[in-house]
Formats: C-alpha cells, structure tokens, sequence
C-alpha cells in the first residue's frame, strides 16, 4: 500500500519539529505517531529522514573551520555550529550538566 507524500511546507515541517520537542526524549516516534493518529497522515520512513538534520557543534579553533572542513561537511549535509571564542565559561556549565550522561553512555565505544 503506497503512503501518501505529507506537504514539506514550511508550516508543517515546524508542525513536525514542535511535536519533536515537546518529548523531547530522544524518541521521535512518539512524536510522528502524533500525526498517524490523530492527523491522519500517512508518513514513510523516507520522508521522515528528510526531515533530520545533522549538526557538529564545536569551537572556533581555525582548523575547525577552514574551508576544507567547511566543503567536507556541506558535501555531507552536515551543518556547522561554531561556538564564538570567549563563551566557554558560559556554555561549559551546560555541557558538563546535559550532556554528561550521554558522554558516560558513549565512553565504553
């Protein structure tokens, strides 16, 4: 049975996003469930990973952000987030109290 294509408007790629933040535990399946069911549509696992992005956030050292860097990552579609030099002491905070868990998950591999 052939899925119907959802409109990838403006409006409803944010419709999309919202409902993925407000779980915001990591599992957007809840989140697109949210449209099977009570929006009716008809969503294909194809159509779901256009709508994911991938970001690499990291500082401004210049090696991070020299134009062969730059090319690799927009020819993988991956989108760069460069952390302006001196904010360390203010987003260091954040990055010990978030995303310690992840980083203690992800240290045995």
């Amino acid at each position: 049975m052939p899925s119907q294509r959802v409109p990838k408007s403006i409006a409803k790629k944010k419709e999309v996003l919202v409902e993925i933040d407000c779980y915001a535990d990591g599992v957007p399946s809840r989140a697109f469930s949210h449209f099977v069911v009570k929006m009716g549509w008809k969503i294909s696992a194809a159509q779901i990973r256009y709508w994911y992005k991938t970001a690499l956030v990291w500082d401004s050292m210049s090696a991070h952000i020299s134009k062969a860097i730059k090319a690799r990552c927009a020819a993988k579609k991956i989108e760069m987030v460069v952390v302006p030099g001196g904010c360390t002491p203010y987003l260091q905070a954040g990055d010990i109290g978030i995303y310690k868990s992840f980083k203690d998950h992800m240290a045995p591999f």
